[in-house]
């Protein structure tokens, strides 16, 4: 017989193996979306956490001029628009805000549905507005 401990590691095991085939297969296909929602937003202010890493990246300012081939955030312009929504804005600080507020560059900037304005702009606004501390 199977003890429990062995059978909660194989779960384990299984359920990792499985993760990292969607996260391959996610990251592979060609598929976009009209519409990103994310609750609890603010778990995206950490530039270190996976969220953050799947809608923003250090080399942002690379993936605008189309120079950075590889290495793109997993969700980098798949959906025409974004919603993010949270219960504990005020609960973070100006600079926590801001990094938040710059995942709506990876929304895709292009096509019928953009948004108004440039990804250019909207950085250049969320700058302005990291300055006003």
């Amino acid at each position: 017989m199977v003890s429990e401990r062995r059978l909660q590691e194989a779960r384990w095991d299984f359920n990792a193996a499985c993760q990292q085939v969607y996260w391959d297969w996610l990251s592979r296909v060609q598929w976009r979306a009209p519409l990103f929602v994310l609750d609890e937003a603010h778990h995206a202010k950490n530039d270190n956490t996976r969220l953050a890493s799947l809608l923003r990246s250090d080399e942002t300012q690379l993936l605008i001029e189309g120079k950075l081939a590889t290495g793109k955030p997993l969700l980098w312009e798949k959906f025409d628009r974004m919603l993010f929504l949270t219960a504990t804005p005020f609960q973070l600080g100006h600079h926590e805000l801001v990094r938040v507020l710059r995942s709506f560059a990876a929304a895709k900037w292009s096509g019928q549905n953009a948004p108004n304005g440039s990804r250019e702009d909207f950085l250049n606004g969320i700058d302005e507005l990291e300055k006003r501390t």
